[in-house]
């Protein structure tokens, strides 16, 4: 069940809001509790019914690692490792079995028949989730609760599928707040504001650039410098609008729950260099690489060389949590040595203490061109294409005429207006605020507002719908 389908807008979200509704008004908080995780288990259910017992294993098997971890016995590391390890095997089966066993294969010289495993939606988020869980545990911050809530923490459905990976002490603590299970107008006209927003970023933006970028890295013929950079900047803004839409959806949805998810993405490309644009793409993701991996590999511990490596290790397995193809491992492998050049190059001349005018466009520019260059990696459906496409960008393909060229092979009209969308309109989060120290009056006036708003996008997107909606591009991942 996609969050831009008309199943979800007028069936299930309806139902299950009025569901909960229903039993915290009465006050049966605890059927509230339940009528949540059974809801976000049906939607979990609706994508493959038999997963489900995959997500019910995971949910159990981690609690019960989770209980064991706080008795606090002498065995607590092997329980940890033990954890961990069932963790990963279940996304190296699914995820990364066919990946590896023809990589086996091919070294020696032999040919290897994917098996038909089809991979669990969300895999990769809930089990990074439960495996920081665990490893919180382990380290005292946190003590497992009772199993609904856990159960409610692994599969509430706003970032089930595609995030953000949210931290124990980030949502479970809301369940037992009496403020959860309150009608509260604020969050829901919030809620719906953020939902909106982020439906029309994906049916009205990003799925209408998808027709200019499958064409570009599905022909099979060569291209030329303005088609090849055509595909890569409407992938580039399509990936951008997909995913902002979905978080902005994601933490509409929590609003409507009286749950604050964490912010997941903050304007990327208006980054200023690599590093700045890893601490706004994928915000939890970068997060749980970095307190997961970079720093108990040594992050910057141990010298320079140690670091840069780590670094390197570390956005490489970030590449390959993507996908199990040497195009996200290579798209990791890249970033990382952006990030170690950035870093090489900070040092050495200071190019963080200069801002001006000049500087800034240009930190922009290359930050934004490096970017785009890795969404080619991203997107290819190899890497032999990736190079193809890499090298007509380049003018290695030869360059047509400019004028003709730049407007209809290009549609450098509608790709500049996406360019100037990502630069200077906010994200619809950091338009909606919190109401501190301001006045009744101006606060209901501005829900208004957002209300009306709201309804005006939620009606034209509903309304360019496709009967067969896309799913979200970081569903596969």
């Amino acid at each position: 069940m996609l969050f831009n389908s008309y199943s979800f807008i007028f069936l299930f979200i309806p139902i299950v809001w009025l569901g909960f509704r229903f039993f915290s008004y009465r006050g049966l908080l605890r059927g509230a509790l339940i009528w949540l995780t059974v809801s976000s288990f049906c939607f979990y259910a609706y994508w493959n019914p038999p997963f489900i017992f995959l997500l019910l294993f995971s949910i159990g098997f981690n609690f019960y690692i989770a209980k064991l971890l706080n008795k606090g016995n002498l065995h607590r590391k092997w329980f940890l490792l033990l954890g961990v390890i069932v963790n990963l095997a279940f996304i190296a089966y699914f995820k990364y079995g066919n990946f590896i066993m023809s990589n086996i294969y091919a070294l020696s010289y032999s040919h290897w028949v994917s098996k038909d495993v089809f991979l669990p939606l969300g895999i990769s988020f809930f089990t990074f989730q439960q495996i920081a869980f665990l490893v919180e545990v382990y380290q005292g911050e946190i003590v497992a609760s009772s199993l609904l809530d856990y159960s409610l923490f692994v599969s509430f459905f706003p970032q089930l599928i595609a995030g953000p990976i949210v931290r124990y002490p980030e949502i479970v603590p809301f369940f037992s707040k009496k403020k959860f299970f309150t009608m509260n107008y604020k969050n829901v006209a919030l809620g719906l504001f953020l939902f909106s927003v982020g439906l029309a970023k994906k049916v009205i933006i990003a799925d209408s650039l998808s027709p200019w970028v499958s064409p570009i890295f599905d022909r099979a013929e060569p291209l030329q410098f303005w088609s090849a950079w055509s595909g890569a900047l409407a992938y580039t803004f399509q990936i951008y609008f997909d995913f902002s839409g979905y978080s902005d959806m994601a933490l509409g949805l929590g609003k409507l729950f009286n749950i604050n998810l964490p912010i997941n993405f903050n304007s990327p490309y208006k980054a200023l260099s690599i590093t700045d644009f890893w601490r706004r793409w994928h915000i939890t993701l970068s997060r749980f690489l970095k307190d997961y991996l970079y720093i108990p590999l040594g992050g910057n511990r141990k010298g320079k060389l140690a670091q840069y490596r780590n670094l390197l290790i570390t956005m490489t397995l970030g590449g390959l949590w993507h996908g199990a193809s040497w195009t996200f491992v290579f798209w990791g492998l890249y970033h990382g040595l952006l990030l170690l050049g950035h870093k090489v190059i900070s040092n050495l001349f200071k190019i963080n203490r200069h801002y001006n005018k000049y500087t800034v466009i240009l930190k922009w520019g290359v930050t934004f061109f490096c970017v785009t260059i890795g969404w080619v990696l991203f997107r290819a459906h190899s890497l032999t294409q990736s190079i193809e496409i890499i090298k007509a960008m380049l003018g290695l393909k030869g360059i047509s005429s400019f004028g003709v060229s730049l407007f209809r092979e290009m549609h450098f009209p509608e790709l500049l207006t996406c360019l100037l969308i990502c630069l200077f309109v906010p994200q619809s989060w950091e338009i909606v605020p919190f109401y501190k120290n301001v006045n009744n009056v101006k606060a209901y006036a501005f829900l208004r507002s957002k209300i009306v708003i709201a309804a005006i996008v939620f009606v034209l997107a509903v309304v360019l719908i496709s009967t067969k909606p896309t799913e979200f591009l970081y569903f596969q991942f």
